[in-house]
């Protein structure tokens, strides 16, 4: 048997007697060897393991090496349901999240099914682990209902996150709700918000001393640790790396910007010139040819061709159409290079990401999405951002794929950004963690305007 960290030996040891644990211990300490080694002194005769598909893969690897059998529980709801109740005693099931909450069908037509579990949930399961359990920190998401009315029964419970609140600390009530079936003297969700938090305009923020007696609670209830704690000091160094767009491509930028249209197309919605916009800085356009620009791509071309040439590359994307365009652009230059991307297959992806932790590749195109969670990609230690999310949980989850507890050398981060973009009102959003997504979304149309009123300044000049 693997011999565990000091850490998770400790945590074993003093959670020994524990049914409900939750381990937020920041990414890369290795919290799933800790919680199957937990788990596997209760014995547990039906186990479920729920995560996004992606971590599920880590869940695999894990319990391979830990000898402890499993089975994936995929396909349709009837075949999920089948390979459950063929599940011998002992045999972990492993479920992603959409597996628990039912979706509209031919059959079911209805517009709205509303928190409706599915078979697989309803199972009288003895132990449950819910892994990056954001998932169910909004009150109001389907699966935040099917967990904590039908999962939250299970004898023993665990939750592990890295990152549990990265809205803010109501985060975490829904996640201990799960756990203890309270939280600061409330039993949902809206008797916590009014109690401890103060509406103002459309968002709400913690009363006098709440942030202190959330911040209590929390831990004296869950076992939290840092990278610090466990001395691994892995510095991490940002980059930006700025590049301009063509005149042409400028100018439609602009236009697009303050006045909502781009290539004959309008739109009222914000949100939807934001994607122009984002796709623009991009520059790949395959719908509006007349619009895309390599100066991104030239930009990486100067960098693996210069100071990144030997650099083990991880490189994230946020749009498709970047990330098969830069593939293309590397393939010319031929560069030993993965993409990993959602229309690939998890079996797929999940042995390029081996292959090029094996250093049999020197470059993998991810799309950040598929990524965010659990994988292992800490051979490299240089990380470009091609494109940004608007999610302050998707960049801080995907920034720590490079990490490991063996490493000692500081981890670099780049970001390609057009400068006086939306790009740079991203990553500044991105920088204040503690806000929350509507506070998120104001710095940025905040920005916008501001670059508005200096166009429009320049132009009566």
């Amino acid at each position: 048997m693997r011999q565990a960290l000091p850490h998770q030996a400790d945590f074993i040891v003093a959670e020994a007697r524990a049914k409900a644990v939750a381990l937020f211990w920041q990414m890369r300490l290795g919290k799933t060897l800790a919680a199957i080694r937990w788990l596997s002194r209760f014995n547990p005769e039906r186990t479920l393991i729920v995560a996004p598909l992606s971590v599920l893969e880590t869940w695999e690897a894990e319990l391979e090496l830990e000898g402890v059998p499993f089975r994936l529980l995929l396909g349709s709801q009837e075949q999920r349901l089948d390979l459950a109740g063929d599940c011998p005693a002992h045999e972990w099931c492993l479920v992603n999240y959409e597996g628990l909450v039912a979706v509209r069908t031919k059959k079911n037509p209805g517009k709205e099914f509303g928190a409706r579990p599915t078979p697989i949930a309803l199972l009288p399961w003895d132990a449950v682990v819910l892994d990056e359990s954001t998932r169910i920190r909004k009150s109001q998401a389907n699966i935040t209902k099917v967990a904590n009315k039908h999962l939250a029964t299970a004898p023993i419970r665990a939750l592990l996150s890295g990152l549990p609140n990265p809205e803010g600390p109501e985060d975490y009530c829904e996640q201990l709700l799960f756990l203890y079936g309270e939280f600061l003297g409330c039993d949902n969700f809206w008797r916590f918000r009014d109690k401890h938090f103060k509406q103002i305009g459309y968002d709400w923020f913690p009363r006098p001393h709440a942030f202190a007696k959330i911040k209590t609670e929390v831990h004296k209830r869950c076992n939290i640790l840092t990278r610090k704690q466990v001395g691994m000091f892995q510095e991490k160094v940002r980059e930006k790396r700025y590049v301009s767009l063509p005149q042409k491509q400028r100018a439609a930028y602009d236009e697009a910007e303050q006045n909502f249209v781009l290539a004959g197309k309008e739109t009222k919605s914000i949100l939807a010139v934001r994607v122009w916009l984002q796709r623009m800085c991009g520059g790949q356009l395959p719908e509006d040819p007349e619009f895309s620009s390599p100066h991104k791509l030239a930009e990486i071309a100067s960098l693996v061709d210069g100071e990144l040439r030997r650099e083990k590359l991880l490189v994230f994307f946020r749009f498709n159409a970047e990330l098969l365009a830069c593939e293309k652009l590397l393939r010319k230059k031929k560069r030993s290079v993965i993409t990993i991307l959602g229309a690939n297959g998890r079996k797929e992806n999940s042995q390029r990401r081996l292959a090029f932790q094996k250093d049999q590749f020197q470059i993998a195109l991810c799309q950040t999405r598929c990524v965010r969670y659990g994988l292992d990609f800490s051979r490299s230690s240089t990380v470009i951002y091609f494109s940004n999310w608007e999610d302050y949980e998707i960049r801080g989850q995907s920034e720590d794929r490079v990490l490991h507890p063996a490493k000692k050398e500081a981890n670099l981060y780049i970001d390609l950004l057009v400068r006086n973009s939306i790009d740079e009102d991203i990553l500044f959003a991105l920088q204040h963690k503690g806000a929350t997504a509507k506070s998120f979304n104001s710095t940025l149309v905040e920005r916008m305007k501001s670059r508005w009123k200096k166009n429009s300044n320049r132009s009566s000049r």
